[in-house]
C-alpha cells in the first residue's frame, strides 16, 4: 500500500502509518462486515433501537481502546496510529459478538444462525442479484470520496488531516437523512405486511408500484395457460377452436371453465356438460369474464388490489375504446396485463415473451405506445387522479369520470364472485 500512497503525493512517514493502519484494522473487518448483516436484520425487523445502544457503547469502546493503545495508558503497549487499528478491530470484533447475542436471543425461534449450516445457493443467488447494482453504486459513492482523500496527500499532513475532519462532519450530517429514508422503507414494508394479516385488502399508493421483481421467476402452467387464453381473446374475431384447444390442454382449466359456465354469475338457463358447446354458446366477452374470474383466484396469494387495479385497468379502456370506435378486446387485454409485473413479481419483458400477444399491444404494455397505449396511459393517470395531464385532457372528462366508476364497479363485482365462490368450497 505504500508505494501506491506514495505514488499519490502522500509523504514517506505518512505513507508506512497508513500502511500500517489498514494491516491492523483487516483484522476486523470480517466481523464488521458481519456486524453490518446483523444491524440490517434488526432494522428491517423495526428494532433499531437496540443496536443503536450497541453502536453507542462501540463509540464508548473504541474512545478507551484508542487511548490506551495509541499513548499506552492503562499498562498496554504504546503502538501510536497502528494501535489505533488494532483497537478498531477488537471494537468491530465486539460489535459482532454483541449484535449475534442480541440476535440470537430474541429470535430463538427463528434459529438464525442454524440455518446457516445449510446454505441455500438459490436465495444467496436472489441476494446477489439484488444486491450488485447496490454495492457498485455504494463503491462509486464511498470511491469519490476515497480517492479526493488520496489525493489530498500531495498537499501535506496538515491538508490531508483537515480533509478527513471536514469529511468525517460531512458523514455525520449524512447520518440522518440516510436513517429517515431507511426507517421509511421498513415502516412501509412493515405496515402492508400487518395490514393484509388483519385482512385489510383495499390498499393504495405508489408503493404497490414499487414492484420487487424475480427474474428466475415464471408462471405456472395454468396460470400460463390463462394468459395465453386471454391472449387469443384479444382478436377481432377469435378462433373458438383455438380458444378450445387452450382450455382442453389443462384438466384443471377445463373443469373450472365448466364450473364457472353453469354458475349464477354467467346466468345460463340450461345446464352446460359439453365444453366446446359451452365456447359457442358463451363467445368471447363470456369467456374473457370468466378468464377475468379465474386469474383473479389463480392471484389469491397477491394482494387484491393489485388485481383489482388491473381490472379497473382493463374495463376502463375498453369503455374508452367503445366511445373511440375501436375494437375494445386489445385494450382490455392490456389493461388487465398492465399489472403483470407486479403480480408475478417478474420483468415485464420475461412475462411477454411467454405469450402470444400482438405487437400493438407488447407496445402498449412496454412503451405506451400506439392508440391503445396512449388509453393505458390515461387509466393510469386517472387512477392517480392527475387529471391536468395532456393525455387526460384530451377526453371528455364526463367519460372519463363514467367509465371509471363502471370499471370500479365492474371490479368488486369480479372479485365479490370469487369471494363468494372461495367461501362456497370451504
Amino acid at each position: 500500500m505504500s508505494p501506491l500512497l506514495e505514488a499519490l503525493g502522500t509523504g514517506p512517514d505518512t505513507a508506512a502509518l497508513a500502511s500500517g493502519y489498514l494491516r491492523a484494522v483487516g483484522f476486523g473487518f470480517p466481523f464488521a462486515l458481519g456486524f453490518v448483516a446483523l444491524r440490517g436484520f434488526l432494522e428491517g425487523h423495526g428494532h433499531a433501537r437496540p443496536i443503536m445502544y450497541i453502536a453507542i457503547g462501540g463509540v464508548g469502546l473504541n474512545v478507551f481502546l484508542n487511548d490506551a493503545l495509541i499513548f499506552g495508558h492503562y499498562g498496554l503497549p504504546q503502538l501510536g496510529m497502528i494501535g489505533s487499528g488494532y483497537a478498531t478491530s477488537v471494537v468491530y470484533f465486539a460489535l459482532f459478538v454483541a449484535g449475534a447475542a442480541l440476535v440470537g436471543g430474541a429470535y430463538r425461534e427463528e434459529r438464525i444462525f442454524a440455518a446457516l449450516r445449510r446454505i441455500d445457493f438459490k436465495i444467496v443467488g436472489e441476494l446477489f442479484r439484488l444486491g450488485w447494482p447496490i454495492s457498485v453504486t455504494l463503491g462509486f459513492e464511498i470511491g469519490l470520496f476515497s480517492v479526493t482523500t488520496l489525493l489530498m496527500g500531495r498537499f501535506g499532513d496538515a491538508v490531508l488531516a483537515g480533509h478527513q475532519v471536514a469529511l468525517q462532519s460531512a458523514s455525520t450530517a449524512f447520518m440522518v437523512p440516510l436513517g429517515v429514508s431507511i426507517a421509511t422503507g421498513v415502516h412501509t414494508a412493515e405496515l402492508q405486511g400487518h395490514l393484509r394479516a388483519i385482512g385489510v385488502e383495499l390498499i393504495g399508493g405508489r408503493y404497490l408500484d414499487d414492484v420487487r421483481l424475480e427474474s428466475s421467476r415464471t408462471a405456472r402452467g395454468d396460470r400460463l395457460t390463462l394468459l395465453e387464453l386471454a391472449s387469443a381473446l384479444q382478436a377481432d374475431e377469435p378462433s373458438l377452436v383455438d380458444v378450445t384447444a387452450l382450455i382442453e390442454r389443462s384438466p384443471t382449466l377445463s373443469f373450472e371453465v365448466m364450473r364457472w359456465v353453469n354458475s349464477a354469475f354467467i346466468g345460463l338457463k340450461h345446464q352446460v356438460d359439453d365444453l366446446r358447446r359451452a365456447v359457442g354458446l358463451l363467445g368471447p366477452g363470456r369467456i374473457t369474464q370468466v378468464v377475468s374470474l379465474l386469474l383473479a383466484r389463480d392471484f389469491a396469494d397477491r394482494p387484491t388490489e393489485l388485481y383489482r387495479v388491473a381490472l379497473v385497468r382493463a374495463r376502463m379502456a375498453e369503455t374508452i375504446a367503445a366511445s373511440l370506435g375501436e375494437p375494445r378486446q386489445a385494450y382490455y387485454i392490456t389493461g388487465l396485463f398492465s399489472m403483470l409485473e407486479a403480480l408475478l413479481e417478474t420483468p415485464l419483458e420475461k412475462v411477454l415473451a411467454q405469450l402470444p400477444l400482438t405487437d400493438e399491444v407488447t407496445a402498449a404494455l412496454m412503451h405506451h405506445d400506439g392508440k391503445v397505449g396512449r388509453v393505458l396511459q390515461v387509466t393510469k393517470l386517472y387512477e392517480h387522479s392527475v387529471f391536468d395531464d395532456p393525455a387526460v385532457m384530451s377526453f371528455d372528462p364526463g367519460l372519463l369520470s363514467s367509465a371509471y366508476l363502471d370499471a370500479v364497479m365492474f371490479a368488486d363485482g369480479v372479485l365479490e364472485a370469487v369471494t363468494a365462490d372461495q367461501h362456497a368450497d370451504a
